[in-house]
This record gives structure tokens, sequence and C-alpha cells, in this order.
């Protein structure tokens, strides 16, 4: 992949990434129950609210920054500028989008089998930046390298998710399960292929 290649899918991944962002801040003020709110009940609405609103922030963060330390290739020019990039990185997932992530795993109303799926999302989440970072502070860079891929992986799942959910819904009958098979389409795949392609299991 070239690197005008690599600037192209940054660009679409940070503009859809915009958009969920937009859409996870509406939900602050959004007086009614609508969309992940529906079936929320009564006294957790605020607490969803606020969770919804910055889980989205934080994965918009975190997307823009892991697209700059993986696809700039900034480690090399700017060695010190990466680092404290990474330090950012490190500091946003441990702080929101890991405690966030699980809160709406838990409380997710789709059903027992989604949040499972949710929960392991954002189990691997952690595993792979406390790995990452682990890796980088031993000098090991290229299981560093590996190790923050497959985060990347896991946070463009949120991408996925919007685009599976477009398809089911535009071009498939609805059924109880329809969320559950877009949730798992939205990571699982992707992580395999990377594994045989360029992970290879290692740790």
């Amino acid at each position: 992949m070239s690197g005008q290649d690599k600037k192209i899918i940054s660009i679409i991944i940070l503009g859809i990434s915009g958009l969920i962002l937009f859409g996870a801040m509406s939900y602050l003020h959004r007086p009614e129950k609508t969309g992940y709110l529906l079936l929320v009940p009564d006294h957790q609405l605020n607490l969803m609210r606020w969770t919804i609103g910055l889980h989205g922030f934080s994965a918009f963060i975190l997307i823009l920054l892991t697209s700059i330390l993986i696809f700039g290739r900034i480690e090399h020019k700017w060695p010190n500028f990466h680092r404290k990039l990474g330090k950012i990185t490190l500091f946003i997932g441990i702080i929101l989008l890991i405690p966030t992530g699980f809160i709406l795993s838990f409380l997710n109303s789709s059903g027992t089998k989604s949040s499972v799926l949710f929960i392991a999302l954002t189990s691997l989440s952690l595993m792979s930046i406390i790995s990452g970072w682990k890796k980088i502070r031993s000098g090991d860079q290229l299981t560093h390298s590996i190790w923050m891929k497959r985060f990347y992986i896991l946070l463009t799942s949120a991408i996925w998710l919007r685009i599976n959910m477009f398809i089911a819904f535009e071009f498939f009958i609805p059924d109880q399960n329809i969320y559950f098979y877009c949730v798992l389409l939205s990571w699982v795949p992707q992580l395999i292929v990377y594994e045989f392609w360029e992970g290879h299991f290692r740790t």
C-alpha cells in the first residue's frame, strides 16, 4: 500500500469517525428516547447520555491519534513526538475509552449475546493497548507495532458497525439477531484476517 493510499484511507476513516462523534455527542441534549436510549430505563438515561458522549469523543480522538501514529510513520522522523502522542493515546484509552466501553457493554439493551461481544471487544482493546505499552517499554518495537495495529482494528469497529447496520437494515429483513451479527462482523473477521496476514498470533 502506497503512502497516498494510506492518506486516503485515513481521511475516509476520520470522516466517518467525525460523523459517529457528531451522533454520539447529540445524545447529550436529546430529551426524548431515541436510538441507543430507546430501551434504557429512565434512571439510567443521564448515565447513558454522558457515557455515549464520552465514548464517542474518546474514540474519535484515539482514531485520529492512532491514524497518525500508524499511517504517518513519524517514529523515525520525530521519535519524541511519536512518544508523546503514544502517551496521550494510552492515557485517553485507559481513562476514557475503556471504562465507558465497559459501561456501555453492560448496559447494552440489545441482548446478552451482543453484550458479550462488546465486553470481549473492550477487554481485547484494553489488553492490546497495555501490551503495546509494555512492549515499547521493553524496546520491542516490532511487537509494539503489532499490538497497536490490533488496537486500531478494534478501535475502528465502530465504523464497521455503522456500515454493517446500514447494509443490514437497508437490504435484509431485520430480526432479533441482526444487531448481534452486525457487532460480530464489525471486528472479529478483521482481527482474524490481520492475525494470519501479519500478526501471526505474536505476543
